[in-house]
């Protein structure tokens, strides 16, 4: 017989590192009230509410939801079968948290660093490709050549460009950890109410909904970052589209990684609908042809759009339909979608686990496992 509490009811690992993020946030609350002039959210540039709101108030605001969710969170985490406060509240600090982070700095950043690492990524993945996949050797190498010799034109805009932006990061170490640590807390309480959610009544009809059109909302998602990808590849083209002013190397090189990694976004969530985003490519070293576990796609997933998501607040608040950038990066369209698609992704992922035969040997009764399967991806 099915017990909806117990199916409800929140996993310890994530109520525990929900409770630890919601503390070490209170901390630096507290230890801002006492030091405002410390607080790095006084220039009013990390959320659009810290703009809106007296520094004292917004400060008092956020130390409010880390106190409430860092008690209820703990409870639950240090009390066995006592996570029913934390279910009840997830919602409401979820939605505080996400109000008051909201703004673009949470993306900026995440791109940013996902354009520095996007490079060595692609070379790794294209070699590997190579090695595994023969009849890949003769495109992909290609491929190679032509991303060395880019490299080599602008290697000096580009190791400019990389080494000031690393400079950046390092001198804004501080204000990144709190950037950081306040959206880490925001997804977890947004996790946090998602799943326990997901047993109610509305819960499952919702899901089932959104599983039933997952593919065209997943085509949709994958359309979000592509005007953004398209412009600034526009930028090597004799008709730039919103090209910087100063025709400055550094910022023309940063616009292509940028522009590389909107495009492998809009890849990767196409993966939620295709077998490669259940399974992992028989090219794939050790773990090709193995079951990807779920949480390798939610997580990332999920994350990105939460970020998207978040600066869809600033960006309605800060461009209007008449803007341009409204339309180059449409994170108003394309964090909602992403996150129907990954929310789908998971229902389907469930659905696919309670179906799935069980493994030879397993107890019965018991979750069969999704990391060691036996059958091979079908071409």
């Amino acid at each position: 017989m099915n017990t909806p509490t117990s199916s409800a009811r929140l996993p310890r690992r994530l109520i525990g590192v929900t409770a630890l993020a919601s503390t070490v946030l209170l901390g630096h609350c507290l230890f801002w009230l006492a030091q405002p002039h410390l607080n790095p959210y006084a220039d009013g540039q990390l959320s659009l509410l810290s703009q809106a709101m007296s520094l004292p108030a917004y400060t008092a605001l956020l130390t409010a939801l880390a106190l409430t969710g860092a008690i209820v969170a703990a409870i639950g985490a240090i009390v066995p079968h006592r996570d029913g406060a934390a279910r009840a509240t997830a919602p409401v600090v979820a939605v505080g948290m996400a109000t008051a982070t909201a703004g673009l700095t949470g993306l900026s950043m995440a791109g940013y660093l996902v354009a520095l690492a996007l490079p060595f990524v692609a070379l790794v993945v294209a070699i590997v490709a190579m090695i595994r996949i023969p009849r890949a050797r003769a495109p992909l190498g290609g491929l190679l050549i032509v991303g060395v010799a880019a490299a080599v034109i602008v290697r000096e805009p580009l190791v400019g460009g990389v080494s000031s932006a690393g400079g950046a990061l390092l001198e804004r170490a501080g204000i990144l950890w709190i950037i950081v640590l306040t959206l880490t807390a925001t997804g977890l309480w947004v996790a946090s109410a998602a799943l326990a959610a997901r047993s109610s009544t509305p819960g499952r009809a919702a899901t089932a909904f959104v599983v039933r059109f997952r593919v065209p909302v997943t085509v949709l998602a994958a359309l979000g970052p592509l005007p953004y990808a398209v412009i600034r590849l526009s930028w090597l083209t004799p008709w730039p589209i919103g090209a910087h002013p100063s025709g400055d190397p550094s910022i023309t090189a940063w616009g292509m990684l940028l522009s590389l990694g909107a495009w492998m976004g809009s890849v990767l969530t196409i993966g939620l609908i295709r077998p490669w985003g259940e399974r992992f490519p028989e090219w794939m070293p050790r773990v090709g042809g193995r079951i990807v576990p779920p949480a390798f796609a939610i997580v990332p997933g999920g994350i990105v759009a939460g970020l998207v998501c978040l600066a869809a607040v600033g960006w309605v608040a800060l461009a209007g339909p008449l803007d341009a950038y409204f339309w180059i990066l449409p994170v108003w369209f394309w964090g909602p979608m992403l996150a129907l698609a990954v929310w789908g992704y998971a229902g389907h992922r469930a659905v696919s686990a309670e179906h799935q035969p069980k493994e030879p040997g397993a107890t019965p009764g018991a979750p069969h496992s999704l990391t060691v399967p036996t059958a091979r991806m079908v071409p």
